[in-house]
């Protein structure tokens, strides 16, 4: 796959619109985006990153800010400078926005997440039936690698 890749794109546009119906026919992230050229097509800076984990066992991660309109921030996390995800904090979303992907295919209760990994969407909330607080996309998988491989940490901290 090349950067210029019209599905890339086409997928890059439908996550800043929020448009979770282009997402989920899109079949989610493309592998091996390069993170150097989506950063910047989302106008981010590629050399701001920060380290942190992702995963159950946590495993080592960058992610890299973005600020598209229609989230507070919008982090490319990558590894071995491909990106394994795209995470929207705070997206504009009509609270029923999830029902263009019906039932999810598995809900993390802890942290208010449902998953689609079949098409590559998560989908997390304040509290069950309330505000949207991410929307996460990412290569389609199973709900189980979803959650070992890219799940998010609230907090993680490494200890001498």
């Amino acid at each position: 796959m090349t950067t210029d890749d019209d599905r890339a794109t086409e997928l890059l546009d439908a996550v800043v619109a929020r448009d979770l119906a282009t997402v989920a026919r899109l079949g989610g992230l493309p592998p091996a985006l390069p993170a150097e050229w989506v950063v910047t097509r989302l106008g981010g800076d590629p050399e701001a990153y920060v380290r942190f984990f992702l995963g159950d066992p946590v495993q080592e991660a960058f992610w890299s800010p973005t600020s598209p309109a229609g989230f507070d921030r919008l982090k490319v996390w990558f590894r071995d400078d491909a990106v394994v995800k795209l995470e929207g904090e705070w997206p504009e979303l009509d609270p029923a926005a999830d029902s263009v992907l019906g039932p999810p295919e598995r809900r993390f209760e802890d942290r208010h997440e449902d998953v689609w990994a079949s098409v590559g969407v998560a989908l997390t909330r304040q509290e069950p039936g309330g505000r949207f607080t991410a929307l996460s996309v990412f290569a389609p998988t199973t709900p189980d690698e979803y959650g070992r491989d890219l799940a998010a940490h609230e907090e993680y901290r490494e200890w001498d």
